[in-house]
């Protein structure tokens, strides 16, 4: 299950992947949720393990990545999706563009691993003799990589924040640009703490983070987003880039 917002208008929506049809919970901001996967065109029939957002083309919009499977026992092949975000009005299925991609059946990651600015893909596969976990490196144009903030949310001590602490990212209008939560993971066989990517299409202009712990508290933060990474730290912390490693990957650049 994972949270995300998908027409900025503050609040969270829910992606439920499912061994049938898909479930998209719009948030109505009353207390409320109504399911619009298939007005959205997410409420496939698949055996979905693992689904993570990630903003793959920095247009501003999260695009959904789904890991999943068909085929008896002994002969499970992947049955990968890749959903882009269509201006928060619905979602179209580029698998078929970019095959390499569907190589997956468990967990999936959305990680900016080399730090360019641009999202790569990390996918494991269970269903195999030998099994695989893959890195498809974004060969996005370095002018476009650098339209986007990273953002990693560490405590007084220096540590990463408990997973859900949600960051928003604003103009200097006051207008929000992108949101998202501190994650873990997405799905069976992928964990991990990695910061929240945020597209930023044309980034010229002043923005501001905002940070939302899960005890409520609202901690602001000011930054210029021309690319890079904010650390948002509490008081008395030491703020350092995270230690990424280099594992061997596959450049690839998504239709």
């Amino acid at each position: 299950m994972r949270g995300r917002r998908l027409r900025r208008d503050g609040n969270l929506d829910i992606f439920v992947p499912n061994y049938g049809k898909n479930v998209l919970w719009h948030n109505n901001g009353d207390g409320t949720f109504t399911n619009t996967a298939a007005a959205m065109g997410v409420a496939v029939e698949n055996h979905a393990v693992g689904a993570a957002w990630g903003d793959y083309d920095n247009d501003g919009w999260p695009d959904l990545m789904i890991t999943s499977y068909h085929g008896e026992p002994g002969q499970q092949v992947p049955a990968d999706a890749l959903f882009h975000n269509d201006g928060g009005k619905s979602f179209t299925d580029v698998i078929a563009d970019n095959p390499l991609l569907n190589a997956g059946d468990h967990g999936v990651t959305w990680v900016d691993y080399d730090q360019d600015g641009a999202l790569d893909l990390s996918i494991t596969r269970g269903y195999s003799p030998v099994g695989g976990h893959f890195l498809f490196r974004n060969a996005m144009p370095a002018q476009q990589a650098s339209q986007s903030l990273s953002i990693v949310a560490l405590d007084a001590k220096g540590k990463y924040n408990q997973p859900g602490a949600e960051v928003r990212v604003y103009d200097k209008a006051g207008k929000l640009l992108g949101t998202g939560l501190m994650p873990t993971g997405g799905g069976y066989g992928a964990q991990g703490a990695v910061p929240v990517h945020v597209g930023l299409p044309g980034c010229a202009r002043e923005s501001r983070g905002a940070l939302h712990g899960q005890s409520g508290r609202h901690h602001p933060n000011h930054s210029r987003h021309r690319g890079g990474q904010l650390l948002r730290k509490g008081s008395g912390g030491a703020a350092s880039p995270p230690i990424i490693g280099r594992p061997r990957t596959t450049n690839y650049r998504i239709r």
